[in-house]
Formats: structure tokens, sequence, C-alpha cells
């Protein structure tokens, strides 16, 4: 990755005159990022793949018809967060989560391994949720998308989106104490 992308002006500069390098870093910023929360949506790693490969076909292709109204990355998660809403409506098919995030090293194997069972119980909670919660939490707390991000993205006004989160939140409350797990310790 060059340099000259240390600025996102400079980045959407290179994208809208197609330069390779641009795209590059494009991918290398926000490849996994989207890869994720597609994965997060999907829960199938071979689709959401397919997705993150179509989203930046089309970022790549109309690159130059970005309007600067958003963040780039704001733009890039709505047309990850449209094109998954088609996979999830075009066929309602649902995989079991089996993979998990990467664990910062630490001396404690075991505390390791806890927290790596944890987290996949609490992903594997965030899919027992409704597709439209299930998309806002994965927003949220795993690209860190602040609220005005959200309403771009998901292209809602802020009451909606506060309120589709409160409910999210609960709704994932529930489940986590169904599970038997602590919500407090998250």
């Amino acid at each position: 990755m060059e340099i000259k992308y240390i600025d996102e002006k400079a980045l959407i500069l290179g994208l809208k005159n197609k330069e390779a390098s641009a795209f590059e870093a494009l991918l290398n910023i926000y490849g996994y990022k989207i890869l994720r929360v597609c994965y997060l949506i999907l829960k199938d790693i071979n689709l959401a793949e397919d997705v993150t490969q179509e989203v930046f076909i089309l970022v790549y292709r109309h690159g130059s018809k970005f309007k600067e109204k958003s963040s780039l990355f704001t733009w890039i998660n709505k047309i990850a967060i449209n094109k998954c809403r088609d996979i999830l409506k075009k066929n309602n098919k649902y995989t079991y989560f089996d993979d998990y995030d990467e664990i910062e090293a630490d001396s404690n194997i075991e505390n390791e391994v806890l927290l790596s069972v944890k987290v996949n119980k609490i992903k594997d909670c965030i899919f027992l949720m409704k597709p439209l919660y299930r998309e806002i939490i994965t927003l949220y707390y795993y690209q860190e998308l602040s609220i005005k991000e959200l309403c771009e993205v998901l292209n809602e006004n802020e009451n909606t989106v506060k309120s589709r989160l409160i409910r999210g939140r609960k709704i994932l409350k529930d489940i986590l104490i169904k599970e038997d797990l602590s919500y407090e310790e998250i």
C-alpha cells in the first residue's frame, strides 16, 4: 500500500481515477472489515466471501459515482448490508457459526480458551436473533459504527435506529440469559 493514500480524500480521488494502487489500498484497509460484517450477518463464510468480492467489484466499477455525502467506509458498508439483505431474502438459509475471533497472545492459555469459548457463545447467540436485529448489533458492536453512520448505512432515521438497537440489545440480553451467559460479563 502506498503512502499517498493515508487520508481518505486521496484514496477517494484514486478510486475515482481507477488507480489500481488506490483499489489495493482500499482492499487492505476495508477488506477484512467488510468480510467480517458479511460473515456475521450471513453465517456462511463462502457466501460472505462471495458478497465481499461483489461489494468490492461494485466499488471499483462505481467508485467514480461516490458523492462523498458519507465516509467511504459507510458507503461500502451500505453496499455490503444491501447485498447481505438480498442474499437473506433470496434464500432463507442459515448455517451454524463455527469461527472465532483471534485472541491476543496471553501467558495464561486457560484464560484464552475460556475467552474464545465465550466469544463463540456470544456469536452463536447473535445468530439466534432475527436478521434485522443481528444486523444492527453487528454493525454497532463489531463494525463500531456510530448512530449517525448506522442511519446512513441502514437508510433509516435516528429514532428508528436507536429503537432497533435498544430492542436488539434486549433480545440479545434475553438470549444470553437463556443460554446461561452473564450479560454483565460481556
